[in-house]
């Protein structure tokens, strides 16, 4: 990590952050439905696929301002 000092700090290349228009918005929330979901596949010459469709609900955030701060 040293070698990569003035790049980016070891906290951001793990979990980045992520900029958002504002304090409080909507976010797609996925859910666990069809996490572990098997699904039949044959299907005749030509045939149509079968299609994956996930579960998503609009789910909301609200940011509060915080902040820490280590003397060392």
């Amino acid at each position: 990590m040293n070698d990569l000092a003035g790049a980016l700090t070891l906290a951001e290349r793990l979990a980045p952050s992520t900029p958002v228009p504002g304090t409080s918005g909507q976010f797609k929330s996925f859910d666990d439905k069809n996490s572990f979901k098997v699904y039949n596949t044959r299907r005749a010459m030509g045939g149509d696929p079968v299609r994956v469709e996930f579960g998503a609900t609009d789910a909301t955030y609200n940011c509060q301002p915080r902040a820490l701060e280590i003397t060392i």
